[in-house]
């Protein structure tokens, strides 16, 4: 494809890559599925689990359901955000802050309930609502990347959309007898190192529903 292909890259760095650009796009999908921009609505159930215990002579069980989350000021982005830009022939590396200018707000609600505690059985439920304010997140990831230049330079553009077609960019590995890679080969795609780093968090717990316990 000749230049095209670095033209295309330089294209999306100077336009989807740029930090107006990304909060742009983050601004118009969030407002598609929540109605507001910069917000993630998740209704319903995200967790939902029950574990039994037993331990001194007492036994029961303990359900956990985390539902009604929602996440604001996602289109908060901050400067210089990298998507697999080429540090090397093999080394992609890919970055981004967000909760630049203003924090990332999350809200959930989480419901706890004891079941059939000790001798008498006795049960009830906790319901609670978590905050949390998140200040400057970024998130690093490092990639290793090796594929044949030939096949990355004539790979069917309207084979772009299909993950397998780009699997299949890899050359297969050596494996042994028993069908398992050898150790002294090197990785054809594999993550290097990844970083996430918080620059502040605040978290504050509301008691909405409790029997027992008082959160303040």
């Amino acid at each position: 494809y000749g230049d095209i292909v670095p033209s295309l890259f330089s294209m999306l760095g100077n336009t989807m890559l740029d930090t107006s650009g990304m909060n742009q796009i983050v601004s118009h999908v969030t407002s598609m599925q929540s109605g507001t921009n910069g917000t993630l609505l998740l209704l319903g159930t995200l967790f939902d689990e029950h574990w039994n215990f037993g331990f001194k002579g007492t036994s029961g069980g303990i359900e956990v359901r985390i539902y009604d989350t929602i996440i604001e000021n996602l289109d908060s982005i901050g400067p210089s955000p990298r998507l697999l830009y080429p540090e090397s022939p093999t080394v992609l590396t890919s970055g981004l802050r967000i909760g630049s200018g203003s924090s990332v707000v999350g809200s959930t609600k989480m419901e706890i309930s004891f079941i059939d505690i000790g001798d008498f059985e006795t049960s009830y439920t906790e319901l609670i609502e978590l905050n949390l304010d998140i200040e400057e997140v970024d998130f690093g990831l490092v990639m290793l990347f090796t594929a044949p230049v030939s096949q990355m330079m004539s790979f069917p553009l309207k084979d772009t959309t299909n993950l397998y077609c780009w699997l299949s960019l890899f050359p297969t590995p050596t494996l042994n007898k028993y069908g398992i890679r050898s150790d002294n080969l090197s990785p054809n795609l594999a993550p290097a190192s990844l970083d996430f780093h918080v620059s502040a968090a605040h978290l504050s717990v509301e008691c909405i529903s409790c029997e027992v316990f008082n959160y303040t």
